[in-house]
């Protein structure tokens, strides 16, 4: 971690799109906090070999609704070098996917926590 009080954390994401398989590291930075309803964080990473790189942005933010906690999510993503160019269709279809995946997984959590609203 760099910075005071940045919270940065390590992933490696493997994933296969058509005959594509690429494995990156990524490191998702926390850039701006304001709890409990705000979260930005910076996402960048590359492959072991420096050929792929990712980098973007991701959002959070919750308030308040007449059912409970309503939560937004986004996220930016831009996929440079040759698996972008072999195949930028089927990478931010996946990506996309993949993303929305981890909205919902987050929502699902919220909803198991008892006392929730």
């Amino acid at each position: 971690m760099n910075g005071e009080g940045a919270e940065a954390y390590a992933a490696m994401v493997t994933e296969k799109i058509g005959p594509f398989k690429i494995t990156m590291s990524l490191e998702v930075r926390v850039t701006e906090t304001m709890e409990p309803s705000l979260l930005k964080a910076a996402i960048k990473g590359a492959d072991s070999i420096g050929l792929n790189r990712i980098t973007g942005s991701m959002q959070v933010a919750l308030s308040s609704a007449s059912s409970g906690t309503q939560m937004h999510f986004e996220a930016s993503i831009e996929i440079l070098g040759k698996l972008a160019t072999l195949g930028a269709v089927p990478i931010r279809r996946r990506t996309t996917q993949a993303f929305a995946e981890f909205a919902q997984n987050i929502q699902a959590q919220f909803a198991k926590e008892p006392g929730s609203r």
